[in-house]
C-alpha cells in the first residue's frame, strides 16, 4: 500500500498537461532476479529475464511514471524419469517450464540532470507464476492415465523501491522550434542507458519447481509450494526518450 500511494502521490503532483511539452519513451531491459527469504529455499539459482516498458515525463520536471511487462524464467528441466522403481527401464520424457510474468506501474524521480543521473523508483502491481510441464511421449500417457503434463498458475500483489544510475549515451536537438519562444528545439530525442537494482516484495503464492514434479507407481505427483516471492531485481536498460 506505501508503495502504491507514492505512485499516486507522483501523479497528482505533476505539472499539468498544458504546463510543457511531454516527453515519451520506450524501453527494453536485459534482466535478472535473485530469490530471497522464503523464495530463495525453493528457487535457488538467478533468473534471468526481459522486461518491456512505456513512460511519460510531462512538462520539464523530474518524475516520470509508466508501465512495465517483464517475463523471468526461474527454472527449465528436460529429463527422463523412471516410470515406477519395479520398472526403472520405462522411462517418461518430460519438459519443465517455470516462468514469472511481472506487470508493475512505475514512478520514477531523478536526481539530478547531465550525462549521469541517479534515479529513485517505486513499483506496484503484481506477478504471475507458471509452470508448464509436459509429457513428450503421447503413447505412453495413454497407456498410463495416471502420467500427465501439469499446468500450474497463480498470481500475487508485488510491488517494492529501486534505485539506480543513467548515463545520456545520446541527444539530439528537436527539429521543430520551441511553440511559446520560437527558438530552436531543445535536446528532446535522447537514448540512455540505466543500471538499476530493486528490491521487489511479492506475496504468497502457490508454484511448483522442477524438483517438486515427479513419477510415483505409474502417476504423476506434484508437491506444491507456498511461499512469498520476495526477489532483488538487476536491471540493465535501454530508454529511447522521444
Amino acid at each position: 500500500m506505501k508503495v502504491l500511494a507514492l505512485l499516486l502521490a507522483a501523479v497528482v503532483f505533476l505539472p499539468a498537461p498544458g504546463s510543457a511539452q511531454a516527453s515519451f519513451e520506450t524501453s527494453v531491459a536485459g534482466a535478472g532476479i535473485l530469490p530471497i527469504g522464503g523464495f530463495a529455499d525453493h528457487v535457488r539459482t538467478g533468473c534471468p529475464g526481459i522486461v518491456l516498458g512505456a513512460g511519460l515525463r510531462p512538462g520539464s520536471g523530474r518524475v516520470s511514471v509508466g508501465a512495465e511487462l517483464g517475463f523471468f524464467i526461474y527454472g527449465h528441466d528436460r529429463r527422463r524419469d523412471p516410470l515406477t522403481a519395479s520398472q526403472p527401464d520405462l522411462e517418461v520424457p518430460r519438459t519443465v517450464w517455470n516462468t514469472i510474468m511481472a506487470a508493475h506501474l512505475t514512478a520514477r524521480l531523478a536526481l539530478g540532470s547531465g550525462s549521469v543521473m541517479p534515479y529513485l523508483e517505486a513499483l506496484a502491481g503484481f506477478s504471475s507464476l507458471r509452470t508448464d510441464s509436459n509429457v513428450e511421449r503421447a503413447a505412453l500417457a495413454e497407456g498410463y492415465p495416471g502420467i500427465r503434463s501439469i499446468l500450474q498458475t497463480d498470481s500475487a500483489v508485488s510491488g517494492g523501491l529501486g534505485v539506480g544510475v543513467t548515463l545520456l549515451l545520446r541527444a539530439a536537438r528537436a527539429a521543430e522550434p520551441d511553440r511559446r519562444t520560437g527558438e530552436p528545439g531543445g535536446e528532446r530525442r535522447r537514448l540512455l542507458c540505466d543500471f538499476g537494482l530493486r528490491l521487489i516484495g511479492g506475496g504468497r503464492a502457490d508454484y511448483l519447481t522442477e524438483e517438486s514434479i515427479r513419477e510415483e507407481n505409474e502417476e504423476t505427483v506434484c508437491d506444491l509450494i507456498r511461499s512469498p516471492t520476495t526477489r532483488l531485481t538487476f536491471l540493465l536498460r535501454l530508454r529511447w526518450v522521444l
